[in-house]
């Protein structure tokens, strides 16, 4: 399934969770799923590298992101959106009551892409097109801890809720992962 398609659908998939948490917080092991707060056997998942189109898809989204944050923060430069700055945006397009903002798959999308990229450029990885037991969509894997995250999926989780104020914390939790500390 490339971008495009994914961006069609991943709102139907319903995402199960932004990165798969035990209660007391520590991450699941690769091949675990959670269930009521523990780890379980079962979980069976297939990852494989984007393509090129859907590396120039992600590219592309995250140029939407900054088209969308120009719309609210439009002092900020593309290089300064940062997690903060997706939080402020974020909140603002919330709010927004006009009929032509953007819609909510395309911000969740760009918004998720670019949460994406700043956790990559703070800790080397890469983007998986990953299909298991929940469906399927798009992680990043860390390369130090082998730890994967959804950012794409903790934004529609979070949207679906209607949560605000979370983009700062996502990153934070990104970053522990990445660095193999959520143990």
């Amino acid at each position: 399934m490339g971008i495009r398609a994914y961006a069609a659908a991943f709102i139907l998939f319903g995402a199960a969770c932004g990165m798969a948490q035990a209660a007391d917080g520590t991450a699941a092991p690769a091949g675990l799923a959670i269930q009521k707060g523990k780890a379980v056997e079962g979980f069976s998942q297939q990852k494989r590298k984007l393509t090129r189109d859907e590396s120039k898809d992600l590219a592309e989204m995250e140029e939407t992101c900054f088209q969308i944050v120009q719309l609210y923060l439009p002092r900020i430069k593309k290089a300064d959106v940062s997690a903060e700055v997706l939080d402020q945006a974020y909140e603002l397009w919330l709010q927004d009551k006009n009929k032509d903002k953007p819609g909510p798959n395309t911000v969740i999308l760009a918004f998720g892409v670019r949460l994406g990229s700043l956790a990559l450029k703070a800790s080397p990885g890469s983007w998986y097109h990953v299909k298991d037991n929940y469906g399927e969509g798009l992680a990043i894997e860390f390369r130090k801890s082998g730890q994967q995250i959804y950012p794409i999926d903790s934004i529609q989780k979070r949207y679906a809720r209607q949560e605000s104020g979370f983009f700062s914390n996502l990153y934070k939790m990104y970053l522990l992962a990445a660095n193999d500390m959520l143990k």
